[in-house]
């Protein structure tokens, strides 16, 4: 990682720690950010040691911010759609596919995948004691996902 910057390919060699802290965090804390900009004083005054997983799972808070600033009622669509269906695989994979295919931004993606999640554990809490949804989300991040973070829908 270079200067605080996170990468695609870290979020990917990391993805169950980086999930379950993503998921803890979202739940928790409400972001300081109306919307994520890397290039804005603040962001650049807030940047965090991203050495370890617990600074780029606040990272990743932050890209959720951005993915729901950028991509809000997609995202409501596309849970309201397979939410109760989620817990099998099948399609926890069409709602993922559904969703990255209208997101640009590839590291948006990746979050996008972590956020169907952490909305599925938030929504129905006592159906998430056994993880089932983390483990479809880390198994479709490291089935669909390149090694440094592109998205290959083809696979699906």
């Amino acid at each position: 990682m270079d200067d605080g910057i996170l990468q695609p390919a870290y979020i990917v060699g990391n993805t169950p720690e980086l999930l379950r802290e993503y998921i803890k965090l979202r739940n928790a804390l409400t972001s300081t950010y109306d919307e994520w900009e890397a290039d804005s004083p603040t962001a650049k005054s807030a940047k965090l040691n991203v050495s370890n997983c617990q600074g780029v799972g606040r990272n990743l808070m932050r890209m959720g911010d951005e993915l729901d600033g950028k991509y809000r009622d997609n995202t409501n669509s596309v849970v309201r759609e397979y939410e109760s269906r989620l817990i099998e695989y099948d399609n926890f994979k069409k709602a993922a596919k559904k969703l990255l295919s209208n997101i640009t931004e590839r590291s948006l993606q990746l979050v996008a995948v972590f956020e169907i999640c952490r909305r599925y554990t938030s929504a129905y809490p006592s159906f998430s004691s056994d993880n089932i949804v983390e483990q479809h989300a880390v198994t479709y991040i490291h089935d669909n996902f390149t090694s440094n973070g592109d998205w290959t829908p083809e696979k699906n």
